[in-house]
């Protein structure tokens, strides 16, 4: 019934698993999208900065200057997101293959679970 389990009448008990393979694909779009999500919280920051940087410098004697740094930090935190859920994924297939040749040669990461 429990498969990977045995019941001993009280208490489930803990069982060792071995991950000997990572899907590729699906680890890039899991780190992809980790690096998007915090690219974008990081972003929040640039936008609020960018935004600072325009208000401040718009009375001053170079304010295209200012306008156009705050402008630019506002451009660059709508792609940066972009950009690092893109090497996110470049990096996590990247791991997960080096993972996988690693595995065969040393039979993959060893974990106990226990059901709870």
């Amino acid at each position: 019934m429990f498969r990977g389990f045995r019941f001993t009448g009280r208490i489930m008990e803990t069982t060792k698993k071995r991950i000997v393979s990572i899907s590729v694909v699906q680890a890039g779009l899991v780190i992809g999208g980790l690096y998007g999500v915090l690219a974008l919280f990081f972003s929040v920051f640039l936008v609020i900065f960018g935004l600072i940087a325009m208000v401040a410098g718009a009375g001053s004697n170079d304010a295209a200057a200012a306008l156009g740094g705050g402008v630019g930090m506002i451009v660059i935190a709508v792609i940066l997101p972009i950009v690092y859920g893109a090497l996110g994924f470049v990096a996590g297939v990247i791991m997960a293959l080096v993972y996988n040749l690693i595995a065969k040669m040393t039979g993959g990461l060893e974990m106990t679970v226990k059901h709870v």
